[in-house]
């Protein structure tokens, strides 16, 4: 299976799906913006990708909080992504997220994956309606994982959600929505099966 996972800023994906990435075979990922304004190196990034075995990640430098000024551009990045590695899975965040640039991640990436499954990974400080169609269950082993790539990520440290025990608090709270130790949840925006 290729996922190919979309972020807006160099730890959406990580937050949302870093156990189900983990888990995964081959990972292309694409990071719309470094985020030097908030100090996110490129160090960090490199880190962040390699605790979950992700090699192939590209990251642009659009402006953060800006994204829809660049939405042609995006499209284009995307459509060549469609083309050159035809994944099996697209990982957005979902449609419920009130970000700015998210919300032009996902709007573009619905436009060029008409063909491929698209799920929306959760961020609940940013998403306040929205349903999780499907829950990917996690180990111990996989939340560590996530938890360490993120730990890459020391610019960041400051903020709540970056926070280990709250990251694992959250995959334990998501799992005992299914019986399960640990989950992520997700938003099924397209299936292709």
């Amino acid at each position: 299976m290729i996922a190919l996972a979309l972020s807006a800023h160099p730890d959406d994906s990580e937050l949302g799906a870093g156990g189900m990435l983990s888990k995964i075979d081959t990972v292309v990922h694409y990071i719309f913006t470094q985020c030097v304004d908030t100090g996110v190196t490129g160090k960090e990034i490199e880190n962040a990708q390699k605790a979950l075995n992700i090699t192939d990640y590209h990251v642009y430098n659009y402006t953060n909080k800006e994204l829809y000024k660049t939405s042609a551009q995006i499209r284009q990045v995307l459509e060549k992504a469609r083309d050159n590695i035809n994944p099996d899975m697209v990982l957005v965040p979902c449609r419920g997220d009130t970000h700015q640039d998210h919300q032009t991640v996902t709007s573009e990436a619905l436009k060029v994956f008409k063909k491929n499954t698209i799920l929306g990974y959760i961020l609940p400080w940013n998403a306040y309606i929205v349903e999780p169609t499907m829950f990917y269950r996690l180990t111990d082993r996989e939340v560590g994982r996530k938890i360490a790539s993120l730990r890459y990520y020391k610019s960041q440290s400051n903020k709540l959600y970056m926070n280990a025990s709250r990251i694992r608090g959250w995959a334990s709270y998501v799992g005992w929505k299914i019986g399960a130790d640990y989950a992520e949840e997700f938003e099924v925006i397209r299936m292709v099966v």
